[in-house]
């Protein structure tokens, strides 16, 4: 890692700020063959390069890699943290879909804590799930970092605040991309429930995160930071003009004429094709919309402004995009194979009779041409749709089981995605949680999810060290290979449970939505 020091002091703010941007530049420059050695996204580069920092300036320091609790505890504290948000978090959404399910007002309206043991259930079973204690601290990773953001994303969509919802979901893309292979759920089920608008709030608020994450990278020159300064005064100036004026005279011509004398510079640039695209959604956003959208819109129009406006800087005046190709491209190439550890479908396939490599065609006569990889890829696609339109169900049948459709992702991503590691079950585990609170089946579901993310992660210590548990080491040696053929059958089990519409739904007429 990167790192510019100092000897004899500790390392100046300044310098390291300087070294963390230039960090994906260096390892770009530096590859060969396409490899990087580093897959790390900007929001968990940053949090590794804080804690290499601190090892730097400890006393003595640390220049090498230590397996000691004096070294690895604040990372262990990040994850402590994590872990208790995510606890909280379970219990706000099982109590606010539980409630939504009686037609109670979610606040205000107490009751007391003793009533509120499902929502409680739920959030115990997160703080004592062995799989997480076992990522987080036993065999310390960094997974869980972005389940406080999803699950934080999904409560305020689920009182309806989409624009923050979507700014939520966004920050835990930053530490761990793997979240934006479930996010078409949460975008996809708004359209389906007749509010396509909700799911245009949503996206605005991924792309304001998105380039609020991408803007150091896009500042590498004092003329790109010129002109995103103003972009910005000219943004406000149209917004001011014509959002209050419906007509368009010689004042609108004041907001106007700089938007497009602003947006102009960014266009003669030939740097990129894509840019006259931009430039002209840009005008459009600055000129057309502002006298069309209600009031209420203005923010959201502002933010993506803005965020087209970053990547507009980036592209025009030379940004790196090592960032983006580093946390978020590469990853999707690092691991050329069917699957990394652990048991799911592409652990069956790739196992005698089937023998198949990542990138094999499949060859049958109804599918168009297509590798193995692809297909995997389009039946996660439909279970992804599938849970979507159970979640619109259960949204409008105020049914908690609305939870269990967008947990179900979470386990089918692992169970028939290619390239996956065996600590990628964790989030499923996590999020089933919230099972507990929904019935009894689906609480035994959880605890068998939560039993087969822990195997996955146990084998290979458990290996290592067969005279920790030898009981449980010989019945997670006895279970595989059979325990894959088991997670497809709990995937497909749990994929019904979620789109199995409740046998006596709620009447809510004359009640608004949660």
């Amino acid at each position: 890692m990167l790192l510019a020091e100092r000897a004899g002091r500790p390392m100046a703010w300044g310098d390291f700020f300087t070294a963390y941007l230039g960090n994906y530049t260096q390892v770009v420059s530096s590859a060969t063959d396409g490899s990087y050695g580093l897959d790390y996204a900007p929001g968990r580069l940053l949090v590794m390069s804080l804690w290499v920092k601190s090892l730097r300036e400890h006393n003595p320091p640390i220049q090498n890699w230590e397996n000691t609790y004096e070294a690895t505890w604040p990372l262990l504290a990040v994850n402590t943290v994590c872990e208790s948000i995510c606890a909280l978090t379970v219990i706000a959404l099982v109590r606010h879909w539980r409630r939504a399910r009686n037609g109670w007002r979610i606040l205000p309206h107490w009751r007391h804590p003793s009533r509120e043991w499902p929502a409680l259930l739920a959030g115990l079973a997160v703080w004592f799930n062995p799989a997480l204690i076992w990522n987080a601290h036993a065999w310390p990773q960094w997974d869980v970092w972005l389940l406080p953001f999803f699950l934080l994303g999904v409560l305020a969509m689920s009182k309806e605040r989409w624009l923050l919802g979507g700014f939520i979901l966004m920050i835990g893309a930053a530490f761990k991309g793997q979240v934006l292979m479930v996010t078409p759920v949460l975008l996809i089920w708004p359209i389906f429930a007749g509010k396509p608008l909700a799911s245009v709030r949503m996206l605005i608020g991924m792309a304001m995160t998105a380039s609020l994450v991408a803007l150091p990278w896009m500042f590498q020159t004092r003329t790109a930071v010129a002109w995103l300064a103003g972009f910005v005064v000219v943004s406000v100036l149209c917004l001011l003009l014509l959002g209050h004026r419906r007509k368009l005279d010689r004042i609108a011509a004041i907001a106007i004429v700089p938007a497009i004398v602003v947006i102009a510079c960014v266009m003669v640039r030939p740097n990129h094709g894509m840019i006259y695209v931009v430039g002209v959604v840009l005008i459009v956003l600055c000129v057309v919309l502002p006298p069309l959208v209600p009031r209420r819109w203005w923010g959201p129009l502002v933010g993506a402004q803005l965020a087209i406006a970053v990547y507009a800087t980036g592209l025009a005046f030379g940004g790196s995009f090592d960032w983006f190709e580093i946390g978020y491209r590469y990853p999707q190439r690092h691991y050329p194979t069917m699957v990394v550890s652990g048991s799911n479908l592409p652990h069956i396939l790739r196992a005698d009779p089937f023998n198949w490599q990542l990138n094999d065609p499949v060859n049958v006569s109804w599918l168009p041409d297509m590798t193995i990889r692809t297909l995997l890829i389009c039946i996660f696609s439909l279970t992804l749709l599938a849970c979507s339109i159970a979640a619109v169900v259960h949204w409008r049948r105020r049914s908690p089981r609305f939870l269990l459709a967008i947990s179900v992702p979470w386990l089918t991503m692992f169970t028939i995605m290619p390239q996956m590691h065996e600590r990628y079950l964790l989030w499923a585990s996590v999020v089933f949680c919230m099972g507990m609170g929904i019935s009894v089946g689906n609480g035994l579901l959880a605890l068998v999810v939560i039993f087969y993310a822990w195997s996955n992660m146990a084998l290979p210590m458990l290996n290592d060290n067969p005279d920790l548990l030898p009981f449980l080491t010989r019945l997670i040696r006895g279970m595989n290979p059979g325990d894959a053929y088991v997670l497809v059958l709990l995937a497909l089990v749990c994929l019904y449970s979620a789109i199995e519409p409740d046998r006596k739904p709620v009447e809510i007429e004359d009640q608004p939505l949660p």
